[in-house]
């Protein structure tokens, strides 16, 4: 979605997904045409998310050792004061502008908790996450069920409900006994080369 914007006789384009949140800035045609390009550009740019982008923090960063107080640079980039201080701040302490990685809640399975829960399930297919809990709780590990569900569903373990196997029809059941008499005599050594299909495993993956 494209708009023009026409400020103090300057023409911008927004080219956005959603609709141009472009304002007029308060302090009107006291600032500069570079400053007001970069006011509008920034508005533009920052209606996508609450990120702030690389291009701007490095401004604001030079606008500072420029000399150019907190206030100010807050109306030339149309930023907050406080964000305005939180990015100089940050290039202080760190010497960057870069987003610096968030450490975030620690995962609750451990990887010897995770060992356990496959453990179970390679020795039981049809247990439940429920039923996972008992042997985590012996390790110490205290999880919900939908925990358990999700580091199984994370390495391609999904969960199922089997299919009930339907009864035999009279037709089937004349079937069966039909082939059970033509094979009766027949030695052991055929039934060595005979793949019985409910004895045969056609899944491509693992299902729990």
């Amino acid at each position: 979605m494209e708009s023009d914007v026409s400020i103090n006789g300057m023409t911008i384009r927004c080219e956005l997904s959603g609709p141009c949140l472009l304002k007029k800035h308060k302090s009107g045609s006291s600032l500069s045409k570079s400053g007001l390009h970069h006011t509008a550009l920034w508005k533009c740019a920052m209606a996508r998310s609450k990120e702030i982008p690389r291009e701007l923090r490095k401004q604001v960063v030079d606008a500072h050792q420029a000399g150019k107080g907190y206030k100010t640079i807050s109306k030339q980039f149309g930023l907050h004061q406080s964000t305005v201080r939180q990015i100089v701040y940050k290039w202080r302490k760190f010497s960057t502008i870069v987003t610096l990685p968030r450490s975030g809640r620690p995962a609750k399975i451990t990887p010897r908790a995770r060992r356990i829960i496959f453990q179970e399930v390679t020795k039981n297919p049809r247990v439940t996450s429920k039923d996972l809990q008992a042997p985590l709780a012996l390790a110490n590990v205290s999880v919900n069920e939908s925990t358990i569900r999700q580091t199984l569903n994370k390495h391609g373990v999904h969960g199922r409900i089997a299919r009930r196997k339907p009864l035999l029809s009279k037709k089937n059941i004349t079937a069966c006994l039909k082939f059970a008499k033509d094979h009766v005599d027949e030695p052991e050594g055929y039934w060595k080369n005979v793949q019985w299909t409910d004895e045969s495993s056609l899944n491509k993956k693992r299902y729990v």
